[in-house]
């Protein structure tokens, strides 16, 4: 009963954490960034299925698109970040005056 106890108290006061295997996706990581990484992998799937100059076109036009993407996603959390520090700055030198 003492020990039952014991361990109790322990599992109440330090949890057990679960950690996720699985891997998180970067803070730029939005729907468009996703669905144009689907299309690059779905041209390469056909490419390498068929080995068709086509298809080799279709997969580098995906894969182009899928850069322009990451580029404009992290331009914007880039941006969205700053000005966020930025009002937080300015909020606190308010704060200091």
């Amino acid at each position: 009963m003492f020990t039952k106890t014991i361990v109790n108290a322990l599992h109440q006061a330090c949890p057990r954490t679960y950690y996720s295997c699985s891997p998180k996706r970067p803070k730029f990581w939005s729907k468009e960034v996703n669905e144009a990484c689907k299309q690059a992998r779905k041209s390469w799937c056909s490419y390498y299925r068929s080995q068709a100059k086509e298809d080799w076109q279709e997969y580098v036009a995906a894969r182009r698109l899928l850069q322009k993407e990451i580029r404009n996603a992290k331009k914007m959390t880039g941006s969205a970040m700053c000005r966020t520090r930025m009002i937080a700055t300015r909020q606190l030198a308010y704060a200091l005056k």
